[in-house]
């Protein structure tokens, strides 16, 4: 009798050892990768409204996307009703701030994510600015150079702003290069010619030199980049130790906005328990 009962201890204590140790870590391990895929696929609309003190000619609408990385959670599929989903917003202009590719992106899924999303440029103006991931920076056998890239992108209707500036109606759009590439312009040389007059809008992939644009005559500063942390808990400490002016979301000064998104997806793997992958609208009104 007391063997049996010391067996039946023993085998209780393994057995709690492999719930504590084996079970419970595995069903811990296996909701967060499951959260983590639904909510890279979750895909919401997060709009904002700036009012401003300049005279616009009208009220106008911005859609941007950013950090699609394509195809690392997005199939052809989804990018199509991805792209239904900016055409219902009937935008004024439709902005891709970089990371649409990396570096594991294949040559046919670069046209096939370029022409798919050149579709939205036969209705709206559609302007691209380069991300640190989009020729493959980081790859040693997968690299594009800029030029074959951005004349990729164009050939579909996209508009590759890399420190040049347009006019879309009263407002000013200005693209810059990404920080990596070289020879970037500085703020101050891209807005010495502006008209302070009209609404002027900077698009950058990194969340950088917002003071610098709000001292410029910027009045909206658009970025992605930081993909919000994706993995928690990098989203609270890349805000603590401030790798970037702005994780996520708006930043108000005075008349400046400050507008980073968490992105369409994220980068290497299709998994995102920090924030949400969002397509960001921005509507522009006079006060």
């Amino acid at each position: 009798t007391k063997i049996m009962k010391y067996i039946i201890k023993k085998q209780d204590k393994i057995k709690l050892r492999l719930l504590f140790i084996i079970i419970i870590p595995i069903f811990i391990s296996g909701s967060i990768l499951t959260y983590g895929y639904m909510n890279i696929k979750d895909i919401r609309k997060t709009e904002y409204t700036i009012y401003t003190d300049k005279k616009l000619n009208k009220e106008f609408k911005l859609t941007m996307i950013s950090d699609l990385h394509y195809p690392c959670s997005t199939d052809k599929k989804e990018l199509l009703e991805i792209v239904n989903k900016i055409e219902n917003e009937n935008s004024d202009a439709i902005i891709l701030n970089g990371d649409i590719i990396d570096e594991y992106t294949t040559d046919s899924k670069k046209k096939e994510v370029f022409q798919t999303l050149g579709r939205l440029s036969k209705t709206t103006p559609v302007f691209y600015t380069f991300g640190n991931h989009d020729t493959g920076e980081y790859s040693l056998n997968n690299h594009s150079s800029y030029d074959s890239l951005k004349k990729l992108i164009e050939s579909y209707g996209i508009e590759v702003l890399a420190d040049k500036s347009v006019t879309l109606d009263n407002l000013t759009i200005i693209g810059r290069k990404d920080l990596h590439q070289p020879n970037r312009k500085d703020i101050l040389q891209l807005t010495k010619s502006i008209d302070d007059n009209q609404f002027n809008i900077v698009l950058d992939h990194h969340p950088k030199d917002l003071k610098a644009s709000a001292k410029s005559n910027i009045d909206l500063h658009l970025s992605g980049h930081t993909h919000a942390g994706q993995i928690f808990p990098l989203n609270f400490l890349f805000s603590f130790i401030r790798v970037n002016d702005l994780n996520y979301g708006i930043e108000v000064n005075n008349n400046f906005h400050g507008i980073v998104t968490s992105g369409m997806g994220g980068w290497g793997y299709a998994m995102r328990t920090a924030k949400h992958s969002e397509i960001v609208v921005v509507n522009l009104k006079s006060s």
